[in-house]
């Protein structure tokens, strides 16, 4: 995954505005960091409970930032 698709894939997780996104990547350093942090992890950023942590943590079954960069091209 590229650091652009991982930036895509937290943008397109249902309910993930600029300040959720902002204070993970603080956390974090980067997107692709968030998406393979573990729950645990994730609850210790301040405005991530257990139900949005799950939704990071199963980011797959719910976006697929490739296929969205590919129709974006096209």
């Amino acid at each position: 995954m590229t650091s652009r698709e991982a930036i895509l894939a937290l943008n397109l997780l249902p309910s993930f505005g600029p300040v959720r996104i902002t204070r993970l990547l603080e956390a974090f350093g980067d997107a692709e960091n968030v998406l393979r942090a573990p729950a645990k992890s994730l609850l210790r950023v301040d405005g991530i409970g257990p139900e949005t942590a799950k939704l990071i943590t199963s980011w797959q079954d719910h976006v697929d930032p490739a296929k969205e960069l590919a129709e974006a091209e096209e």
